[in-house]
C-alpha cells in the first residue's frame, strides 16, 4: 500500500453554508492545485478557504513531537482515520477515553500559550471573537478559552464540553495558563519602563509626566494594574506578578520619586547653550547640590514601609519582605520627625538655589543694557 510523508500533505479548510469539512490533500506544483489523496479530485480554493499542515494535525494526535519535520511515512488507512477524526468522527472514542484524551489535550496546551506576554491594543475590546489577538483578554474565561484551545489546536475531534472539563479540572492546563499570565506582566513592567504606550495612566500621579512626577513609584504599580484589569485579566496574577517582578521596577522607581522631589532636573537646566554658551559661563554655573545620602537612605526606609503597608497581602503572598518593610511605632515616629525637617530644609535649600539662579540672569540683562 502506498505510503505518504506526513510534510508532503496539507489539510484545507472549506466552509461552506450548512457546514465545514476538511480535506487532506497533496500538492501538484507543476499544475499548482491541491487533490484529495483518496480520489485524486482537484480541490476548488478561494479566499475564504485555509490551508494548513498536514503534519500539524498528525502531531497532535499521534501525541509526537516533529518540531525536526522528520520523515514520518503513512498509508490511506491510517489517513483515512484521521480525516474521519477531524471531520467530526469518532467524538465518543475520544471524549470518554480520558488518558489518551488528556495526554493530546496536554500537547495541545504547550503548542497554545504563547512564549512572549506582548499583547496589542485591540485586546482593550475585549471582543469575544475566537481570535488569539484576544486571548489576555479571556485567560479565565473557561468557555471562551476552551473553544480557543479547540480551534487553535485543531481539536475538532473533540466536544467542546470535553476541552471545558480539561480546561476547568486539568493542574497542567492552570501551570501553563498562570505561566502565561506572568510572561503578560513581566512584558507589561518592560513595556511601560521603556516609556510604551497604550497603557493607562493616573492623572492623579502625574499623566504623561509620570516619570518626573515624586509619585512616580505609586502610578507606575497603579498603571501596571489598571492597564492590565481594563483588558480582562485577573487581579491575583497582576499582583503575583508585580511581586515577583519588583527587582525589576520598585528600588528604581522609588529613587526617581526621591530625585523628582528632591533633586529637580529642571531646576539645573540652564538654556542659554540655545544662543551660546563659553567654557567660562559653564565653570561659573553650578548644579544644584545633591541632597544628603543620609537623608535619602530614610526616605527610601519610610517609603517601602509604606509600600507594605498598602500591599501586604501581595508581599506575603508572592514577594519579598525586606528589612526596611517591618519598623516599629517609635522607630516610624522617629523617622517621619526626622524626614520632615529635612523636608523642611532640602526645600528651602532649592527655593535659594532657584532665587539664585534667576538674580544671575537678572543681573546678565542688566549688564547687556550698559
Amino acid at each position: 500500500m502506498k505510503k505518504y510523508d506526513i510534510n508532503s500533505l496539507y489539510v484545507i479548510k472549506i466552509k461552506n453554508k450548512t457546514d465545514t469539512q476538511y480535506f487532506i490533500c497533496k500538492y501538484k506544483w507543476y499544475r499548482e492545485i491541491y487533490v484529495e489523496v483518496f480520489t485524486n479530485e482537484k480541490i476548488k480554493t478561494d479566499k475564504n478557504s485555509i490551508i494548513e499542515k498536514f503534519s500539524d494535525y498528525y502531531t497532535i494526535l499521534a501525541q509526537y513531537n516533529n518540531t525536526d519535520e522528520k520523515q514520518i511515512m503513512i498509508d490511506k488507512n491510517e489517513l483515512l482515520k484521521i480525516y474521519i477524526i477531524i471531520n467530526g468522527g469518532n467524538l465518543t472514542q475520544y471524549d470518554n477515553n480520558n488518558t489518551v484524551t488528556n495526554k493530546i489535550l496536554e500537547r495541545a496546551t504547550l503548542n497554545f500559550f504563547p512564549k512572549v506576554g506582548i499583547w496589542y491594543r485591540e485586546c482593550f475590546e475585549q471582543s469575544q471573537d475566537l481570535n488569539m489577538i484576544y486571548l489576555p483578554c479571556h485567560l479565565r474565561d473557561d468557555l471562551w478559552i476552551s473553544r480557543m484551545l479547540k480551534q487553535n489546536q485543531k481539536l475538532f475531534f473533540l466536544s467542546t464540553n470535553r476541552v471545558l472539563k480539561y480546561v476547568k479540572t486539568s493542574q497542567f492546563f492552570q501551570e501553563k495558563r498562570n505561566n502565561y499570565e506572568q510572561e503578560i506582566v513581566k512584558w507589561q513592567i518592560d513595556w511601560m519602563k521603556r516609556g510604551g504606550e497604550n497603557w493607562v495612566v493616573d492623572e492623579k500621579y502625574g499623566g504623561d509626566l509620570i516619570f518626573l512626577s515624586p509619585d512616580c513609584d505609586i502610578g507606575f504599580r497603579k498603571g501596571v494594574v489598571n492597564t492590565l484589569s481594563r483588558i480582562g485579566m485577573n487581579i491575583d496574577a497582576i499582583e503575583e506578578g508585580i511581586e515577583k517582578n519588583a527587582d525589576k521596577w520598585r528600588n528604581s522607581f522609588m529613587n526617581s520619586a526621591f530625585s523628582n522631589e528632591y533633586e529637580p532636573y529642571f531646576t539645573s537646566i540652564n538654556f542659554d547653550f540655545l544662543f551660546g554658551e563659553n567654557e567660562n559661563q559653564k565653570e561659573k554655573r553650578k548644579a544644584l547640590e545633591p541632597a544628603e545620602q543620609e537623608f535619602k537612605e530614610k526616605w527610601l526606609q519610610i517609603r517601602r514601609y509604606e509600600y507594605y503597608k498598602r500591599h501586604k497581602n501581595s508581599v506575603d503572598k508572592y514577594g519579598i519582605i525586606e528589612p526596611d518593610m517591618i519598623l516599629t511605632e517609635n522607630e516610624v515616629i522617629k523617622l517621619r520627625k526626622y524626614l520632615k525637617q529635612k523636608h523642611i530644609e532640602r526645600n528651602q535649600r532649592i527655593e535659594q538655589y532657584v532665587e539664585e539662579k534667576i538674580t544671575k540672569k537678572v543681573q546678565k540683562r542688566e549688564l547687556k543694557k550698559r
